[in-house]
């Protein structure tokens, strides 16, 4: 008869997970991307994306990608064609940020547990809000792949 060795769960700790975001420049045609009813509206609109993003303002027309680390795990959530005026406009009033966190946060959790950690941790779900809504507040900003 052999014994099987109990592992003691190990608690999840939402302070450990690392946030990132990254953002770059998207590849796809602003022009395909709007339609908003009036051809010279439509035209000024992409007009002014193509001038902003010239000026460099990588807000302008990017593809973001939000990351969480935890235990060498990693979760993605990641949205483009996206058109803001500056980094702080897109935290602070897009709304996508916030699902942006919470979808890498889920990822992540698929990871851990695709990797047989699920019956090893011990995750309460109040962890993963916790864990999302420091993602929202401490997610470092990386330019580029």
């Amino acid at each position: 008869m052999t014994k099987t060795k109990q592992v003691t769960p190990r608690k999840f700790n939402p302070e450990a997970v690392t946030w990132t975001m990254r953002v770059w420049h998207e590849d796809e045609a602003p022009e395909d991307h709007f339609d908003l009813g009036d051809e010279e509206k439509t035209i000024e609109c992409v007009n002014e994306i193509r001038e902003a993003v010239e000026a460099g303002n990588v807000w302008a027309w990017c593809r973001i990608r939000v990351e969480a680390r935890w235990a060498g795990f990693i979760g993605y959530g990641t949205i483009g064609c996206v058109s803001e005026q500056s980094e702080q406009t897109w935290r602070e009033t897009s709304g996508y940020y916030q699902d942006l966190c919470s979808e890498a946060m889920k990822n992540l959790m698929v990871e851990i547990d695709s990797a047989g950690w699920g019956d090893v941790l011990d995750v309460d779900p109040e962890d993963l809000n916790v864990a999302v809504q420091r993602g929202i507040q401490v997610a470092e900003t990386v330019h580029g792949d």
